[in-house]
């Protein structure tokens, strides 16, 4: 099945599950990339999920990634790839006009490429309604999920995600100061443990972290 959602959440989830192998890909510092580039960066993510090695695209990287390359490396999976697409909606600019374009159009040939192993989710931050013609048409017949603001539970299970990956721990007053901060707002929730998490791996980190209240930050 095909759904907008939470990816990031949702990749957690389904790699813990370990019925397929989820494969998170954002697209949101990609928008003004050829289209070529976006499909090796997105063969090397494939890639390193599996444990291969970096695939060579040759000369032509669309016509081999879908015709050759991801048919092999479907044929040969153990389970079904989740193609976890954060941040759709930044292509949708007039900018990059040209390669969303030729993306889409691209996107839709895959969706079709086997449909039994290749799974799809596509993750917007606006209404879907606001997206053009071409990405319409790629959503159309693929069943949509809103998400709204977390409950304060729930909001907890987001931050808690880096706990379940063991590369960061949150006290409970941190945790609790997200949630004043964010009001469970998920992509907000979900920048703001982005900015922890950095600010807190740079350097050389030989323990995993812990997020407390400073006397005006989130420290560690």
């Amino acid at each position: 099945m095909n759904i907008l959602f939470h990816a990031r959440s949702l990749e957690t989830q389904l790699r813990q599950k370990k019925i397929c192998y989820p494969v998170f890909f954002s697209l949101l510092s990609k928008a003004h990339y050829p289209v070529e580039q976006v499909i090796q960066e997105l063969a090397n993510k494939i890639s390193d999920v599996l444990g291969k090695s970096t695939p060579q695209l040759g000369d032509d990287p669309k016509t081999y990634f879908h015709q050759t390359w991801l048919p092999e490396i479907l044929k040969n999976a153990e389970n079904t790839l989740v193609l976890l697409f954060d941040e759709f909606d930044a292509l949708d600019d007039d900018v990059a006009k040209h390669t969303k374009t030729e993306f889409f159009r691209y996107l839709h040939d895959l969706v079709e490429l086997n449909q039994e192993r290749l799974k799809f989710v596509f993750v917007i931050g606006s209404n879907i309604g606001d997206l053009d013609q071409i990405a319409l048409a790629l959503f159309k017949g693929i069943p949509a999920k809103m998400v709204s603001l977390l409950k304060k539970e729930d909001t907890f299970k987001l931050v808690e995600l880096a706990e379940a990956n063991q590369t960061l721990r949150w006290s409970t007053k941190a945790k609790n100061t997200v949630w004043q901060l964010t009001q469970g707002h998920p992509y907000l929730t979900q920048q703001v443990c982005v900015c922890v998490w950095e600010q807190l791996h740079q350097g050389n980190v030989t323990k995993t972290p812990k997020v407390f209240i400073g006397s005006y930050l989130l420290v560690a």
